[in-house]
């Protein structure tokens, strides 16, 4: 702190103090552009092509920018729960990447120290993680708080009790996520929720009851509580007296297609479980032949999409067209495979900021996750070691593409050799507590199985590596989710052991380079022999934002 006062009284003074930070209610506050533009890449450009010297921070408390420019000089910052959701912002427009990190930090642990009975903590957390996922689109803090309160199903249920008393106030937005977590616990729950609305505003229909009607499992309802099914919709179609003709055709096709859904949805589980109706002989029998598969589970393609490509059909091209080829590929699948081929060029070590603007551009029409921090790292250059650490840095500073919260890295337990992982078959078990499947009822881990089937020399296209979708294939300690594990989601790596002053592991790219092939008496894969001496892990990421 004396430090910071010293510093501020040379760097904010008459002279040095050279930027004017105006707040709310005319107060202006100074402060030096040389230690606000080593912080932030956003303000150096503003300062640097604008020439612009004031800044406008009239959205934020004071006391809030205080800290925020105060930390920018100490390189240090203590978020708390009146000061966390203007700093987090404020780290995320201005792009401070070290102070995003420490607010990020800060809430997963106030999330994680936060008792699981306690309301007012959890809401705190959640009315956070809301208006960050909407303000700064950082859809991770809710993530977090939503498995939090999954996670034990009485907990959830008295969040969303005591969170809905009010429902009528609540966006769409809201709804939604109370629909989520009760999904997670008990949808029936939300029928106890509307009957006592209904009945506390005199049997008027509103808006929020008639989209909650329309966005829940109504056939989870009635599985659960049959007779509060019944009893809400006698209060619907029966008492309400505001109700329109819109409204009660709507209501009756709810009831009429639930009811169905649900009689189907029997006959066929009678099916699965042997149980039918008797003919004369005894024999028990039931038709399936007209009974629709309403919850059949997709087959997902066990085909994985960053494998295999290759880097060929930009060889003749040089820098620019590269860029320009590579931006309009329908072969990268996602961020991942992008900047594993400017890796792979050699190219990344020179990204501009214009080059990553466009990346941030193509990321959002296409739908893609941002990549985490650890794979930024992974990828090595074949140029010199400032330009490696300093194209990392110019990366993970655009906090659209590099994000700890958008997706998940899951490093698969045990190291093999290179000529091993890639001749021998194996399963490769991966563990993974997605927020969809934080209810499991299962006794076993939720994860899934990739399958590397091996190369040979007598028939080396037969060398592939798998999503497993088949539950027979599955041993005791793991189960699949075939319903929210996708291939789709899955982005696959391998890494190679280096010892560069300690122990890295480097990309190898294999989402670039083909398959292996039989070379001078020597399995090759790509620019690598695959040797014994070698090794290697296989390593997934997974988009935790679908």
């Amino acid at each position: 702190k004396q430090w910071y006062q010293r510093r501020v009284a040379i760097t904010a003074g008459e002279y040095h103090g050279n930027v004017v930070i105006k707040l709310k209610n005319g107060v202006e506050m100074k402060a030096n552009s040389m230690i606000l533009k080593m912080n932030s890449p956003v303000l150096g450009e503003i300062f640097r092509n604008l020439q612009i010297r004031t800044i406008d921070m009239d959205d934020f408390s004071r006391e809030a920018v205080t800290v925020f420019l105060e930390s920018l000089y100490t390189g240090e910052v203590e978020p708390n729960k009146d000061l966390f959701r203007d700093l987090t912002k404020m780290s995320n427009v201005f792009e401070v990447t070290w102070m995003v990190s420490m607010c990020e930090n800060y809430f997963f642990d106030l999330v994680k120290s936060t008792e699981d009975s306690d309301y007012d903590g959890l809401k705190f957390a959640f009315e956070e993680a809301r208006f960050l996922k909407n303000s700064v689109k950082k859809p991770g803090f809710l993530e977090i708080v939503l498995e939090k309160l999954s996670n034990v199903a009485d907990n959830g249920a008295l969040f969303v009790t005591r969170y809905m008393e009010h429902y009528l106030d609540l966006s769409k937005e809201q709804l939604n996520l109370m629909i989520q977590i009760a999904a997670d616990c008990s949808t029936s729950m939300l029928m106890h929720i509307m009957k006592n609305n209904l009945q506390a505003q005199r049997l008027n229909f509103d808006e929020n009851t008639r989209y909650i009607l329309q966005n829940i499992n109504l056939v989870k309802c009635m599985e659960q509580d049959r007779q509060l099914y019944d009893e809400l919709f006698d209060l619907l179609l029966e008492e309400i007296e505001n109700i329109s003709n819109k409204d009660l055709k709507m209501l009756t096709k709810l009831t009429r297609d639930t009811t169905k859904e649900f009689q189907l949805t029997t006959a066929k589980n009678k099916v699965q479980t042997g149980a039918g109706l008797a003919t004369a002989s005894g024999t028990q029998v039931v038709s399936v032949c007209n009974i629709p598969n309403l919850y059949s589970k997709p087959i997902f393609q066990t085909y994985i999409p960053n494998l295999f490509n290759s880097l060929e059909q930009f060889k003749d091209l040089d820098e620019e067209q590269f860029y320009a080829a590579l931006f309009a590929s329908t072969d990268v699948k996602n961020l991942y495979m992008m900047f594993e081929a400017l890796g792979y060029k050699g190219y990344l070590g020179r990204v501009t900021e214009e080059q990553l603007q466009q990346i941030v551009k193509i990321k959002q029409e296409r739908g893609w996750c941002a990549v985490v921090p650890e794979f930024i790292d992974s990828l090595r250059l074949y140029r010199s070691l400032s330009e490696f650490i300093n194209s990392k840095g110019r990366v993970k500073r655009v906090h659209e593409l590099v994000s700890r919260t958008d997706g998940k890295m899951i490093v698969y337990s045990e190291v093999t050799n290179h000529l091993h992982f890639v001749t021998n078959e194996m399963m490769y078990r991966f563990f993974i507590n997605h927020p969809k499947t934080t209810r499991c009822p299962e006794p076993t881990k939720c994860g899934f199985l990739i399958k590397v089937t091996p190369f040979s020399k007598a028939n080396p296209e037969q060398f592939n590596i798998q999503l497993v979708t088949d539950p027979a294939l599955y041993p005791a300690d793991i189960h699949l989710h075939r319903d929210v594990i996708s291939a789709d989601n899955i982005h696959l790596a391998l890494e190679w052991e280096v010892e560069v002053n300690r122990t890295a592991w480097w990309n190898m790219y294999i989402s670039w380079i083909s398959k292996p092939v039989y070379k001078n008496e020597e399995v090759v894969w790509g620019e690598w022999p695959c040797r014994a001496a070698e090794t290697v892990r296989l390593v997934v990421y997974y988009d935790m934002t679908k």
